[in-house]
């Protein structure tokens, strides 16, 4: 019985992965994605004065708007971002200290704070041949044990049904690419780059059910409470960051934050919210991440709010129908990673997540980088035009939304033009 169950579940899993090759051929066949993106400015402008009675035209008027700005966004999209002064302790063990044919350590690094109601686990690997290596702070979208299968590491006690299912992982690396669950460890330790991968749901589980419960005790240790689940995840990346940049192996001045889609948004939130995050690469951020709310494409707020009602305040979900009227949108999110290096990305089909609309924020967001550094900090004219040594740059690939070979080789790419 159990093998019959078996090789229907495959013969279904060859079915749909047969129908989704037909359906993908076909949509890249259809859709087509114009490259020339339009110079209308979005609203709000950036150069607006938003508090007293100076323009912003100076970095250092921008740094006083700054704190306006955060609140805006607290207040309107993300909520509260945690205020937790966490003492974290650290507990490690060595997973292979002979990884990657001896050129690399992994250990399992468990942090957790004093009061013992918050537990992020963390794998962490680090290159033999480097004095002190850049980190990669990378999200997994399963988490750690899917990333290291080879490894026993811990499970978080929820996480995506997907991510165990075996018989349809052909299926999912075919829609989604092969690194939607994992990393390419051994680029990173041939470019002399760690990686600390961890689970964001290791904090605020991604669930309409437990979410509610684990914003609650987190704001126990908040000044405010803490009412979306991506300004919980950004907090924790820079809780990752902070926690491991004390390690004599890592560089603390060269830190990037990597995360897709969901994980994006709160990446990219952590490093405008954190100035001591180095670097952020926001892959495919969508909707609250660096998508502007206010372009009536791709995924609207309304639906958003209806999916993941706990990703963000509630107050957000007014804004459903009436985007416009939004007083801050996410070109001032980029803005505020200035002058440190951020790429952004997007995919030809991947419409939901609005690839123009983001290269049009950071476009605009661009005027406050030139503030800092007196020249053109973002020069791509086209969706197309990748440029890396920019300190604010976009990359643009065929097919739709994951995590594919092509992405990778772009973000080592960006991380060597800024952190060798």
């Amino acid at each position: 019985m159990k093998k019959t169950k078996r090789i229907l579940h495959i013969a279904i899993g060859g079915i749909l992965l047969f129908v989704a090759f037909v359906f993908s051929g076909f949509y890249l066949f259809l859709t087509v994605t114009g490259n020339t993106i339009p110079r209308d400015t979005l609203s709000p402008s950036l150069t607006m004065q938003l508090v007293g009675e100076k323009p912003i035209e100076t970095s250092e008027v921008w740094e006083e708007q700054k704190p306006y700005i955060k609140k805006l966004f607290e207040s309107e999209v993300y909520g509260s971002f945690p205020k937790a002064n966490v003492s974290w302790s650290r507990e490690s063990r060595i997973v292979d200290e002979h990884a990657y044919g001896d050129t690399a350590t992994v250990e399992e690094v468990l942090l957790e704070d004093s009061t013992k109601t918050l537990r992020i686990p963390v794998v962490l690997v680090t290159p033999k041949n480097v004095e002190q290596a850049p980190l990669i702070i990378a999200a997994s979208f399963c988490a750690s044990h899917t990333a290291f299968p080879e490894y026993s590491v811990s499970r978080p006690a929820v996480y995506p049904s997907i991510c165990d299912n075996k018989e349809t992982e052909p299926l999912k690396h075919f829609i989604l690419g092969r690194y939607i669950e994992s990393f390419p460890v051994e680029a990173f330790i041939q470019n002399g780059y760690a990686l600390a991968s961890f689970y964001t749901g290791s904090l605020v589980p991604d669930s309409t059910e437990h979410a509610p419960r684990a914003l609650e005790t987190l704001s126990q240790l908040s000044e405010q409470p803490v009412t979306g689940v991506i300004a919980a995840w950004a907090w924790g990346y820079t809780q990752v960051m902070h926690a491991l940049e004390t390690d004599p192996r890592i560089d603390a001045n060269r830190v990037a934050l990597y995360g897709h889609s969901r994980d994006g948004k709160a990446a990219l939130l952590a490093g405008a919210f954190d100035e001591s995050v180095d670097m952020v690469i926001a892959h495919q951020s969508g909707t609250g991440g660096a998508k502007p709310a206010q372009r009536a494409v791709g995924e609207p707020v309304s639906d958003m709010m209806k999916n993941y009602p706990y990703w963000f305040d509630h107050q957000f979900s007014t804004y459903a129908g009436r985007e416009t009227e939004l007083p801050v949108d996410q070109h001032f999110l980029i803005a505020m990673m200035a002058p440190r290096p951020l790429l952004l990305t997007g995919a030809r089909q991947d419409k939901w997540a609005d690839p123009k609309g983001a290269f049009m924020a950071a476009r605009d967001a661009s005027f406050v980088y030139s503030l800092y550094t007196g020249i053109d900090s973002f020069t791509a004219e086209e969706l197309t035009d990748f440029v890396p040594q920019d300190p604010l740059a976009f990359f643009m690939r065929p097919l739709n939304h994951g995590v594919r070979e092509a992405d990778w080789e772009a973000f080592i790419t960006f991380l060597n033009a800024h952190f060798k």
